[in-house]
């Protein structure tokens, strides 16, 4: 086989792996295929490519300089090979293999016609992240003015990692509101992405969709409107994850369980080959 030929199907392979690691595992994720494949510069190509998507798709929180908020590495935030955060008007190079932002520059290039709606939605969203999530997440809040229209985009991630107990997860949402005159139209998607690895291997992957309208008023008023709908549908959408996941736990996941012997205990195979040697042995 073609050497070269061969180090891309490495490559596209190990894109692929990176692309599937679960929230918190990315730079196991990355070593494991390095154990597999060593270091080959072409693959490791391939792999810096599919950490930078990764990071984009899973809105990886990053540290800035002399920020206090961490801002999201999302689709919204991208200018060319560089990313910018609307909260501190700065400019950086993102290292999507180390997580890290270098080469920070001021940023000045924003939409001042959607900035009174965008900062309006970024300070209620800051009451959403403290009040619905515990304080525990990061947002960033994107405005820009798309033939005429005014645009705003709310993108929050929220995880918790938990190796030591075997379960990571990470919950992920966007909420847009174009402004048409007097109307707002607003489209919402959340994506809920659970990793449980105690004696196995499941994975809780979900999306879904929303589509509403809200009047336009005031940037403060619109937001608030924005807000209150978030609200409600995160809430009933978390509602229904949590009774749904108590039915599965007491159908679908008991179903792929080992079932237990009529004591109730594990069997401990290891004493029982022991014993088995030691019986003969007294036999004999």
């Amino acid at each position: 086989m073609d050497p070269v030929g061969s180090s891309n199907e490495k490559g596209k392979a190990a894109g692929d792996l990176v692309s599937l690691a679960p929230p918190g595992e990315l730079m196991e994720v990355m070593n494991d295929i390095r154990n597999m494949i060593g270091n080959d510069s072409l693959v490791k190509n391939h792999i810096v490519k599919a950490a930078f998507v990764y990071s984009m798709d899973q809105y990886i929180p990053c540290k800035l300089e002399n920020c206090d908020e961490q801002c999201l590495i999302t689709q919204y935030a991208r200018i060319g090979d560089r990313f910018y955060d609307p909260r501190s008007k700065q400019s950086f190079v993102f290292d999507a293999l180390k997580s890290e932002a270098r080469d920070f520059q001021p940023y000045d290039d924003y939409d001042r016609n959607a900035e009174p709606w965008r900062q309006a939605l970024e300070k209620e969203y800051e009451n959403i992240r403290n009040n619905h999530y515990s304080g525990i997440g990061s947002f960033s809040v994107y405005g820009s003015t798309v033939e005429g229209k005014i645009k705003v985009a709310a993108c929050l991630e929220s995880h918790r990692y938990s190796p030591k107990n075997y379960w990571n997860g990470r919950w992920r949402t966007v909420w847009s509101m174009e402004i048409d005159n007097d109307i707002c139209l607003v489209h919402g998607q959340l994506k809920v992405q659970v990793h449980y690895f105690e004696d196995g291997n499941v994975q809780l992957v979900t999306t879904k969709e929303f589509e509403d309208k809200i009047k336009a008023t005031t940037p403060e008023e619109t937001a608030k409107a924005l807000c209150n709908l978030v609200v409600e549908a995160e809430t009933k959408y978390q509602t229904a994850l949590s009774e749904n996941y108590k039915t599965m736990g007491e159908t679908t996941f008991k179903a792929l369980r080992r079932q237990l012997p009529v004591t109730r205990t594990k069997i401990e195979w290891e004493k029982i080959v022991g014993y088995k040697i030691g019986a003969e042995l007294k036999n004999q």
